[in-house]
């Protein structure tokens, strides 16, 4: 499968607090989000496949990202038989208004 181009830049910020592997399952959500009507549907081994590591390490991702109050479950999508994901509107503002630590 052909990796995206069009990824959304992964914030530095989310990088930073989060991890690369969970700032970019962040803006790989809201780029699935953007072209279908809002809500993430792509598999965790579509992602892991479109970022290049395991579908184990997507997973992980997903639920730091929930826990952190940036991606919400909404339910499972009974046709592709995997979890849907909308990214939570401006919950990224929380890393912009930290800034860095020295």
């Amino acid at each position: 499968m052909k990796r995206l181009s069009y990824l959304e830049k992964v914030d530095l910020n989310i990088q930073r607090a989060l991890g690369q592997t969970a700032a970019q399952v962040y803006a790989l959500v809201k780029t699935f989000s953007k072209l279908s009507e809002g809500v993430c549907s792509a598999s965790e081994i579509t992602m892991a496949e479109q970022l290049g590591v395991s579908w184990r390490s997507v997973s992980r991702a997903l639920k730091i990202l929930e826990q952190e109050g940036l991606i919400r479950c909404i339910g499972t999508s009974k046709e592709l038989k995997t979890k849907q994901y909308v990214p939570l509107r401006d919950a990224w503002r929380k890393y912009h208004e930290e800034g860095p630590e020295l």
